[in-house]
């Protein structure tokens, strides 16, 4: 949206300042046309004027075009600016184009070619039949093929200008026409049939055009809308069953499950709640279907496939969520009398065995709840990125990084396990939204670059420190897996079972491995951020000595640019070029070192850097631009006051001349003899010519 916006005041800008020049080119042609001119001079101007006036058609609609969007969403005192600022333009168009065009009809009023009649008259109709073609078009439920359509519609919408002024046009010549002796009557009626029919279609098309264009604007959001329906239904879906298939596997732990009926209840109310949801969809669905069956056009396979599987995967989950919900309560009295056959088991055995049962659920405690903080970690470093340049987020990411460093440093208990998995899947979900961002692309270097260069360095060091106490948060939890291995060591020596000595040796295996794995990837993204704060730290010192300099660089040129009439502007520019010259290299070490972060880099968000250096070097090529002007304006200068004095001298001497050749003639022309003498006279005569 934010680039749509930008080309529109890129396009409007460019529009108003070439219509304005032109406008003022054309105008200055009209007077000298009117007032200085012979008629055929005149003629050959109005001629060039009419075919320029056909080939700026295209930019005045386009320059309406962007106006109008931009004044939709434009405050009111900006709207108003603009909109008199555009009707001034409109206004001198339309002057022009009725006093060029007044004066085309009445050179062509005594004179109208049948076949240049019949030529603007056919291509008239081919237009009209293609866009007849066009808005014909049936509407598949395929946003690619509607929004191709919906700008093939817009483009004959643009071309409607134009084409009045054609049948305008038309309807005059084949008037005239029509008056001709040489036409018979049968020939005048069929030219007034051909013109009826024209018009008849042109007041169709130009009708149709803006409703189909409102049809499938229509059809884009509906189709949008559905398939952005079913995506999220299908991730519900699969979230859903997640969290059952957690809750059915927990059935098969010897100890009681911690979820509970009101929870299987709250799943079958939700889903319930969404069986409507996914009603809808079906009936948009087999609407769309039936109207393309009408048309004899397919749907998409990829929509096809989307409802059939969100249909399967729904039924499934409704299946999973009844069948959890029929076997939790003789679930749990399975799971109690184990649990007394258990005690009384250990009762009889105390002596031998009294903490075997506590070592059990102390270990199954232990090793889920490291298990969910290693998985939460590694989650963590994957998805939080430094973004470069976005203060808001940075403070939104920090924000963010607390909260879950938090969660993750308090330790859930053994009851409170299910509600903290809940709660770092929400926290997850929270990860993967996505941030606010500035509009900033307008700002200038000054007032924007140096903030995001000590934004990037404040974002990476409050990673580092959030990383450093992740680091720490290990080192205090090593502890708990140095008794989670203890215990394993322990609780091994008492199984009989090889097998499942085996699986719980394996268990202790993984949790270990995943341990080591984690640490590794804490100290590699460590050891990447100090190297990033390094970089970044060194490029922002050389970066704000030079945006220092450049501030002042162009300050004196601002002061040069208004002083070209000193004598001593040509020394100034010169050494101003040489100090230019000199920090090219500067331009350069900066430009290779925002590139290498890009590229060392590539995995965090670059974008703002990426921009930053798109700044540098257009303000850097905009500085080399300025210079060169000046120069050359400079050289200009000092070439025609150079050229003047021996232009004068060449005058003067010419001048000089010619006034004693008039006095020479004057004094030989004197004498009251040449009166008499016709023959010397004409001889005189002709030399003073």
């Amino acid at each position: 949206k934010w680039h749509k916006a930008m080309e529109q005041w890129r396009t409007l800008d460019s529009g108003t300042k070439e219509m304005t020049s032109w406008l003022d080119k054309a105008e200055n042609k009209l007077s000298t046309a009117r007032n200085r001119l012979s008629p055929a001079e005149a003629e050959n101007l109005y001629k060039e004027l009419e075919v320029s006036l056909r080939q700026h058609q295209s930019n005045v609609t386009r320059m309406n075009s962007a106006g109008d969007e931009i004044l939709h969403n434009a405050s009111a005192i900006s709207a108003e600016n603009l909109r008199d600022k555009l009707d001034l333009i409109n206004q001198r168009w339309k002057v022009l184009c009725s006093e060029v065009l007044a004066r085309q009809r009445r050179t062509k009023e005594h004179s109208v070619e049948p076949t240049e009649f019949t030529y603007e008259m056919d291509d008239l109709f081919s237009w009209i039949d293609e866009t007849e073609n066009i808005i014909g078009s049936s509407l598949h439920p395929n946003t690619l093929y509607l929004e191709a359509l919906l700008e093939k519609v817009k483009d004959r919408e643009d071309e409607i200008a134009h084409r009045q002024a054609s049948l305008f046009n038309i309807n005059s010549s084949g008037a005239k026409l029509m008056q001709s002796p040489k036409l018979t009557d049968d020939d005048r009626k069929n030219i007034q049939r051909d013109i009826d029919n024209l018009n008849a279609g042109w007041k169709k098309v130009t009708v149709e055009v803006p409703d189909k264009i409102r049809q499938i604007e229509e059809e884009i959001k509906k189709v949008r809308n559905l398939n952005d329906d079913v995506n999220n239904m299908l991730k519900w879906i699969l979230d859903t069953r997640i969290i059952l298939e957690k809750q059915k596997g927990a059935e098969k732990y010897p100890t009681p499950p911690t979820t509970d009926n009101s929870d299987v209840t709250v799943h079958l109310e939700a889903i319930e709640n969404q069986q409507a949801k996914v009603n809808q969809i079906n009936t948009i669905y087999q609407k769309l279907l039936e109207a393309s069956k009408d048309q004899d056009q397919a749907t998409p396979d990829s929509l096809q496939v989307k409802i059939a599987k969100m249909n399967t995967d729904f039924e499934q989950l409704k299946e999973i969520a009844k069948s959890l919900d029929s076997k939790t309560e003789s679930a749990v009295t399975e799971v109690m009398d184990q649990v007394k056959q258990v005690q009384v088991h250990m009762e009889a055995k105390s002596l031998a065995a009294p903490a075997a049962g506590s070592s059990w659920m102390e270990f199954d405690r232990s090793v889920s709840e490291l298990r969910d903080w290693l998985t939460l970690l590694e989650h963590m470093l994957r998805s939080q990125k430094v973004t470069v340049g976005d203060i808001k987020d940075i403070e939104h990411m920090i924000q963010k990084q607390k909260r879950e460093s938090d969660s993750v440093i308090t330790s859930p208990t053994d009851s409170q396990l299910f509600d903290s998995r809940q709660l770092t899947n929400s926290q997850l979900s929270d990860i993967d939204s996505p941030l606010p961002t500035e509009e900033d692309s307008l700002l200038s270097l000054s007032e924007h670059d140096l903030c995001t260069l000590q934004a990037q360095v404040a974002d990476i060091s409050s990673y580092l420190r959030l990383l450093e106490t992740h680091l720490s948060d290990m080192d205090s939890k090593r502890s708990q897996l140095d008794h989670v291995l203890s215990t394993s060591t322990k609780l091994q020596n008492t199984i009989d079972n090889m097998a499942e000595r085996q699986a719980l040796w394996e268990r202790t295996e993984k949790l270990k491995v995943d341990w080591e794995q984690t640490v590794s990837h804490v100290n590699q993204r460590k050891s990447e951020l100090d190297k990033m704060l390094e970089e970044c730290r060194a490029f922002d010192q050389l970066y704000a000595q030079f945006e220092q300099w450049l501030s002042q660089t162009e300050s004196e040129l601002d002061s040069l640019e208004s002083q070209r009439e000193d004598s001593d502007v040509i020394t100034k520019h010169e050494k101003l070029q040489e100090d230019v010259n000199k920090h090219k290299e500067v331009v350069d070490s900066l430009k290779w070192k925002a590139e290498m972060m890009i590229e060392d880099h590539s995995s965090d968000d670059t974008q703002q850097m990426r921009k930053q250096l798109e700044r540098l070097t257009n303000r850097w090529s905009i500085l080399l631009n300025r210079l060169a002007g000046h120069w050359k304006a400079l050289q200009t200068t000092r070439d025609s006051g150079l050229q003047f004095e021996p232009t004068l001298q060449d005058f003067m001497t010419w001048l000089e001349g010619a006034e004693a050749s008039f006095k020479s003639l004057a004094d030989q022309t004197a004498s009251q003899d040449l009166q008499n003498n016709q023959e010397l006279a004409e001889e005189f005569l002709e030399q003073y010519q």
